[in-house]
């Protein structure tokens, strides 16, 4: 397929999208980390690159890959009991919207990495997770950044 058929065909998917999304009534103001994952089983094309990029611009710490196929990012923490209190709010937030990144860690750095496998590529779901990983990064770290007691350190109990 040629790069003019390419381009069309990714606008026209967009188009296909967009269109969805205003016949579901959604509200492009709404912050996403107050929307819920719904259940994906398939049956549905990935978001196209132009829809996974204008999501991007909401979370814009998380880096889209290449092939648009999953968003990343890396957060930093000062030790590693911060770090695995971290991983554990994210196991809980993950639970309670059906909706599991991938997670790396390294000492005191957590990569999470978000696709739905279900569909071999991102859903709107990707970036509901990756604004509540966020929103959540930012309480802990709110509250853990307070001269070292530690309330990310699972040995306390994450808030």
């Amino acid at each position: 397929m040629d790069r003019r058929l390419r381009e069309a065909a990714g606008l026209q998917a967009l188009a296909d999208w967009l269109d969805a999304r205003r016949t579901c009534g959604h509200d492009w103001n709404v912050d996403l980390a107050t929307r819920r994952c719904v259940p994906c089983e398939g049956g549905v094309p990935p978001l196209p690159r132009e829809a996974a990029q204008r999501l991007q611009t909401a979370v814009p710490a998380w880096t889209l890959d290449d092939e648009v196929r999953s968003i990343r990012r890396t957060f930093r923490f000062r030790t590693f009991r911060e770090a695995i209190g971290f991983v554990n709010a994210v196991a809980d937030l993950a639970e309670e919207e059906g909706h599991h990144p991938d997670i790396t860690i390294r000492y005191s750095r957590v990569t999470c990495t978000l696709t739905t496998h279900a569909i071999g590529g991102l859903s709107e779901n990707d970036f509901i997770m990756a604004a509540k990983i966020d929103r959540l990064h930012a309480a802990l770290r709110g509250r853990g950044g307070d001269g070292g007691q530690g309330l990310l350190d699972p040995a306390r109990g994450v808030p």
